[in-house]
């Protein structure tokens, strides 16, 4: 159940096997996780580094990002109708398995430019974002929404870096 992941030094590429859903696994912020490996793994190549000495650790999350422009003649409708969307989406908090953060931010000016209301979420991975995509709650939350936007800006990316552990941070390998 492991994923391969590589790590690369001046001496050459080692392929380790990690757990990235393991009990020993430790999450590091919001962005990614360090994992131990799970048995010795030989050098890629004669003179390489081995699993114990250098290890890659990437676990990415995912972020996903909407921005809407609300239906209004005023700006004081539209705060209205954010506060509501606003309040649907901050539901969502905690009832959605693979969701780890939601921010929400209503428009604070007058300026026409920017959107009226910006969803910030933070997902494990993209089978999590897809899942939160159709989720109950949050179909009911988006056809809630659908009544007020009249545009409606996506995009989902990446977050977490690669990052090469040095032999004091790697533990032991776990013996199953």
């Amino acid at each position: 159940m492991g994923t391969a992941l590589y790590s690369v030094n001046g001496s050459g590429a080692t392929k380790a096997k990690l757990m990235l859903a393991s009990p020993s696994a430790t999450k590091v912020g919001n962005n990614r996780q360090i994992v131990t490996v799970c048995g010795p793994v030989p050098p890629a190549r004669p003179g390489g580094a081995t699993a114990r000495q250098s290890v890659l650790a990437f676990a990415p999350m995912i972020k996903h990002v909407v921005m809407w422009k609300l239906r209004g003649t005023s700006l004081e409708e539209k705060r209205e109708q954010a506060q509501r969307v606003r309040a649907a989406l901050e539901g969502l908090r905690g009832n959605i398995p693979g969701m780890s953060s939601l921010e929400v931010g209503v428009r604070p000016s007058a300026d026409e430019q920017l959107a009226d209301l910006v969803l910030i979420s933070t997902h494990d991975d993209w089978a999590a974002l897809k899942a939160y995509q159709v989720h109950p709650a949050h179909v009911e939350v988006a056809r809630v929404i659908a009544t007020v936007r009249i545009e409606r800006r996506v995009i989902d990316f990446e977050v977490g870096a690669a990052e090469t552990l040095s032999p004091e941070s790697v533990a032991a390998p776990s013996r199953f």
